[in-house]
């Protein structure tokens, strides 16, 4: 069971109706009658009585309010003891991105470690998704990402501080031994492709950003799907197909020879920003703020706006795996 159910049950108890708890909720109607579903479901009984106009509780559902508010006001004071203790230990909670936590946290950690005076730092990878979520539910201190248009305009209306760490580039790579290292790519051609969910953060990258700008010559197959970029690089060590992956994820099997970047595709650029909450909840979050500013420089509401600042394809195809 989803805490979110409950909360999104009690939203519907408070505002009266599917379409205006939705909006409170910030998602979209037919998802949150989804979500109501699954809670009734769960519970094995309706709590809603949807034969009559406008909504209107069943009994089950008048007599579990109460209930629910009392299991949430539970949840979140437990929740809140723990983040105390944690807040004790020193411990900074960061919420990242799979890919990131493998290929650029590790060594960012190591050059921030010297300041960090043995204080701990608890990282929580997922999607995209999950990770803005998490932060902005106030569940993480720093929030590790890609650049992202989706969430520029939303960080920048709760003028969330930003850091850009690096620039990270997505390269077109394949095994070496690959038909397509020598394949004149200008020529139709049938490409097979290792590729992420079309709804995943990478997935909507390469369709918005790599895809759009090859020649319509071009098709591309998918043969095989997942989510995590170690999988598509596993998958592309066996020969199997092509993909767009990180350059730091691929560094050693392009320095080693293993992977090879596909010629005449389009790289393209990223940049690895960090963000933190508006008030801290340690002063550990400070201290390590104030030392990052110190070596860089914030990112201001007026560059969040413009996605064309921080994604653009990096002409010069080599650039990506000096």
């Amino acid at each position: 069971m989803d805490i979110k159910w409950m909360e999104d049950f009690l939203a519907l108890v408070k505002h009266g109706s599917f379409t205006k708890a939705a909006e409170v909720r910030n998602v979209t109607q037919p998802g949150f009658s989804r979500r109501i579903r699954s809670l009734e479901h769960w519970l094995g009984v309706d709590l809603v009585d949807r034969n009559v106009y406008p909504t209107r509780l069943t009994q089950a559902g008048e007599d579990s309010v109460v209930a629910m508010r009392n299991s949430l006001s539970s949840v979140y004071e437990l929740r809140a003891k723990l983040q105390e203790s944690a807040a004790h230990q020193k411990m900074l909670i960061l919420s990242t991105q799979h890919s990131l936590s493998i290929s650029f946290f590790p060594k960012w950690y190591q050059k921030v470690k010297p300041f960090m005076n043995n204080i701990g730092v608890r990282v929580n990878a997922n999607d995209l998704h999950d990770c803005l979520v998490t932060f902005l539910e106030g569940q993480s201190d720093l929030l590790l990402s890609y650049f992202s248009c989706d969430l520029s305009p939303e960080f920048a209306r709760l003028n969330i501080p930003a850091i850009q760490l690096e620039t990270e580039y997505l390269v077109p790579v394949c095994a070496a031994n690959s038909t397509l290292v020598d394949s004149n790519l200008n020529e139709p051609t049938n490409i097979e492709m290792v590729g992420f969910p079309s709804e995943s953060f990478f997935g909507r990258l390469i369709k918005q950003q790599c895809m759009s700008k090859i020649s319509a010559d071009l098709r591309f197959s998918l043969i095989c799907e997942t989510a995590q970029s170690d999988s598509v690089k596993g998958m592309l060590m066996q020969g199997i197909g092509m993909s767009w992956l990180p350059a730091t994820v691929i560094e050693q099997e392009l320095a080693k020879g293993d992977l090879v970047q596909v010629p005449h595709l389009p790289v393209h650029e990223m940049k690895v920003m960090l963000y933190r909450q508006v008030n801290a909840r340690t002063p550990e979050v400070d201290k390590l703020w104030n030392y990052l500013l110190s070596t860089t420089s914030p990112v201001t509401n007026k560059h969040r706006h413009s996605c064309t600042a921080f994604t653009q394809c990096c002409p010069p195809a080599q650039a990506a795996i000096k």
